[in-house]
């Protein structure tokens, strides 16, 4: 072996040997090779992905967040939205029941319309100063006071026709009565609010007013279904011979001295009371009606002594469902027939004076009806279409009291 060749063999084992030393850090480099190529080519993209998407993620959130603020803002704005409608609502309303402070006049007018559509008059209006002192200048109140003439009936009715009174800004109030020579005297107090921003409607869709008829006046309630009201019966100045009234037969006669009152059906208010000569029924601002048992009175008649104090008396005969036939006596002296609620025929008698009974009568008797005041016949009418039978009954009308003495029945049948 040569020298050359020695040498040969052992630089063979040196590189060898050196080779062999080097593979655990070509393996450790290989690996770390793996592993970098296996980042770049698998984690490194789904990181970009994820950082993508968590971006997406980010945007979409904030526009979530901006849709929700908007839908907030939106939902803040129509509930709003409705607060100012609701607001605009209210005001309208408001705006409707006030009258303009120019139609203060127009109210006034349409005050004496109803006066002298209800027969009574307005005799007296002054202008006074309101209670309630306005200070925002929102609205303005008015007040006025009125005197009224006319008869119960007729004052009734012009508080009626008021339908003004409906609206919240107008009221009517202290209400009293009073009597002069002639008249019934109602004073009263009406107040207004106006607005200068009313839209000028107030008196535009008024209630249409229930006119009272005597049969409302006199507690008579009109019965559906009725049968209709005959021709106007004859008065007494016409050329029919009404003839003399026949005579009848006392059935039954209460002084109320006794306190049996079994006869009777008494209406809430009414009371025994002593006066000079025993005890009497009395009731005072009541409209209830006092009623007799039987039921079946046709040819008939009933009277008694009336003590007022105000309002009016009345007396019923034949009443029923199907109407009555009425006598209304004033503390004027007025006094008037009615036939189921129907003004028939009235007439004058002197005034009630203080202390004054008046008697006053009422018979229906083969077709005519006849009123009898302190003895004297007042009214005497022919009636055709004859009422059924019923009862007697008798009652206060308006403010004010009624004593009642001494009824008596008479029927044309024997008892």
């Amino acid at each position: 072996m040569t020298d050359f060749d020695f040498d040969n063999e052992g630089a063979g084992s040196s590189i060898i040997s050196r080779i062999v030393t080097l593979l655990p850090v070509l393996l450790v480099g290989a690996l770390l090779m793996g592993n970098i190529l296996f980042g770049v080519t698998s984690i490194v993209p789904q990181w970009q992905l994820h950082e993508k998407l968590n971006g997406q993620l980010a945007t979409a959130e904030a526009i979530v967040t901006q849709n929700a603020q908007q839908q907030a803002e939106d939902d803040t704005l129509a509930v709003l939205q409705a607060q100012v409608e609701r607001a605009q609502t209210s005001v309208a309303q408001a705006a409707e029941v006030f009258p303009q402070p120019e139609q203060v006049d127009s109210f006034l007018n349409r005050l004496y319309d109803h006066a002298r559509a209800a027969g009574a008059e307005i005799s007296n209006l002054q202008a006074q100063q309101p209670a309630q002192q306005v200070i925002n200048g929102a609205y303005d109140a008015r007040l006025f006071r009125l005197q009224v003439l006319g008869t119960v009936p007729q004052l009734m009715n012009f508080i009626v026709r008021a339908s003004e009174a409906s609206l919240p800004t107008v009221n009517i109030s202290n209400l009293s009565l009073k009597q002069d020579v002639e008249n019934i005297i109602l004073v009263m107090d009406v107040s207004i609010h106006t607005s200068e921003h009313a839209s000028g409607e107030a008196f535009a869709n008024l209630p249409t007013p229930i006119v009272m008829t005597p049969a409302i006046v006199m507690g008579a309630t009109p019965v559906p279904g009725a049968t209709p009201l005959p021709p106007t019966p004859t008065p007494v100045g016409s050329t029919v011979d009404l003839g003399v009234e026949p005579p009848l037969n006392l059935i039954y006669s209460d002084t109320f001295d006794t306190g049996d009152l079994t006869a009777w059906k008494l209406g809430t208010g009414w009371q025994l009371v002593t006066v000079e000569d025993g005890k009497a029924l009395e009731i005072s601002n009541g409209v209830e009606p006092v009623v007799f048992a039987q039921t079946n009175l046709l040819d008939s008649a009933a009277q008694a002594r009336f003590f007022l104090q105000g309002g009016s008396a009345r007396l019923s005969i034949r009443q029923s469902v199907e109407g009555a036939y009425t006598a209304v006596l004033d503390s004027s002296g007025q006094v008037a027939l009615y036939r189921s609620g129907v003004l028939v025929e009235s007439a004058n008698t002197a005034p009630s004076s203080i202390n004054r009974w008046r008697t006053m009568r009422l018979s229906a008797v083969q077709g005519i009806v006849r009123v009898t005041v302190d003895e004297v016949e007042r009214i005497a009418v022919q009636d055709d279409a004859k009422l059924p039978p019923g009862t007697v009954s008798f009652a206060l009308i308006g403010i004010g009291s009624l004593r009642v003495d001494d009824v008596r029945i008479w029927t044309l049948d024997p008892p």
